[in-house]
């Protein structure tokens, strides 16, 4: 016989497998204490996940997934089911619980052949206990995430530098040397001058 894949339990679990592949995998579960072992913690771990939220959101006290699975399946008291119904109307996660216990069970009904209710796969009374567990894991959590969530955003203010940047001073020192005239280019050039000045002299 072989195991739901990790893939497969949680699509079960999300509500999104056709009916047949939901009736196969309920039939399975109910044969297979592994996989009902792994799909029983699957189901505390999305609780647990989820309660983050709730306690974020200061809901509390949210019911367990088997008296969600009894409340789809109209078999709580009045006041007990009016207190769900309260509560699902309030929180996300419980009402995400609702709406994927509602579509296993609507697709297994089209299958003809079982009646889906998960509560059958809880372990024994002892993973309530667990569950407290988690709560409290998750709530520590939650604080966590609050605490560092008010320490990132305050401003953080940065003290001013003990040294300031000056502009360069442009350099005053630089000294101004003027060419002095080449002396023989000068004479040269006087020469010439007065060459050209002379008269010619031509024979008598």
């Amino acid at each position: 016989m072989n195991c739901l894949s990790d893939k497969t339990l949680r699509e079960y679990a999300a509500g999104i497998l056709d009916a047949e592949a939901t009736a196969s995998a309920y039939a399975h579960i109910c044969s297979c204490d592994k996989c009902r072992a792994k799909f029983a913690d699957l189901i505390e771990s999305k609780r647990a996940i989820w309660s983050i939220g709730c306690n974020l959101l200061e809901i509390d006290n949210c019911p367990e997934y088997e008296e969600l699975s009894d409340f789809v399946s109209e078999k709580l008291a009045k006041d007990a089911a009016e207190r769900v119904r309260i509560h699902i109307a309030q929180c996300e996660y419980c009402h995400r619980d609702v709406e994927s216990i509602q579509k296993i069970r609507s697709k297994a009904s089209l299958s003809g052949k079982l009646e889906v209710y998960p509560g059958k796969f809880s372990t024994h009374r002892e993973r309530h206990w667990v569950s407290v567990g988690w709560r409290a894991l998750a709530g520590t959590a939650a604080a966590a995430v609050v605490i560092a969530a008010v320490f990132l955003t305050q401003p953080t203010a940065k003290s001013p530098s003990g040294s300031i940047q000056t502009a360069a001073k442009p350099n005053t020192n630089i000294g101004i040397t003027h060419a002095k005239p080449n002396a023989k280019i000068a004479t040269s050039n006087n020469n010439t001058f007065s060459t050209q000045k002379r008269p010619i002299q031509t024979a008598a």
